[in-house]
């Protein structure tokens, strides 16, 4: 409709099609933000320094823990999204799970807590010179970690890098249980 006046043709209304389609659209988007928001740690988040790495390190290995069942949530920029299962018994991978599949003799071993720790200091050590990570220059990482107050293991991990990149990885820990030696 146009004004009296007016030289501009009235815009047509928009279809009910476009409608839903724009409100399906909106609220998709908004889902993902609010997903990525509570999975992704902000930049006000501490990062882990060598000093919280070493500390927990050996609260772990002081704890002596030879005997234990580990479930985590994995995901990064190559890996979708896995549950890892692992059994650790008298510090030998007895049963090593990735989404329910057998996991191969040459990996199960890769998220026992000694490899977790294993990957955050080769992290940190990249991660002073982030073009080890093969980003782009003017690309800078950065590593968050939790480690679990009685035991020391890393609960939560996230490696972000900050600009023109696809890296991302992380894991959480959604169960972590000791078991006595012989169960």
């Amino acid at each position: 409709m146009s004004t009296a006046g007016s030289d501009t043709p009235a815009r047509p209304p928009i279809s009910d099609k476009a409608k839903i389609t724009m409100g399906v659209a909106g609220g998709v988007l908004c889902v993902v933000m609010i997903l990525y928001g509570l999975i992704k740690p902000s930049d006000a988040d501490p990062q882990v320094t060598r000093a919280q790495y070493k500390a927990a390190l050996q609260k772990w290995q002081d704890a002596g823990i030879k005997n234990y069942d580990l479930r985590l949530a994995v995901s990064g920029h190559i890996e979708h999204s896995s549950d890892v299962v692992l059994e650790v018994r008298d510090g030998q991978v007895t049963k090593s799970l990735i989404n329910g599949k057998p996991e191969t003799k040459k990996d199960e071993a890769n998220w026992t807590i000694e490899n977790q720790f294993k990957y955050i200091e080769e992290d940190l050590t990249t991660a002073e010179s982030p073009q080890g990570f093969g980003v782009k220059k003017g690309v800078y990482i950065t590593l968050h970690a939790d480690f679990d107050p009685k035991y020391g293991y890393p609960d939560r991990y996230f490696r972000q890098a900050h600009g023109p990149s696809p890296l991302q990885s992380q894991w959480k820990v959604k169960e972590f249980k000791v078991v006595e030696p012989g169960t």
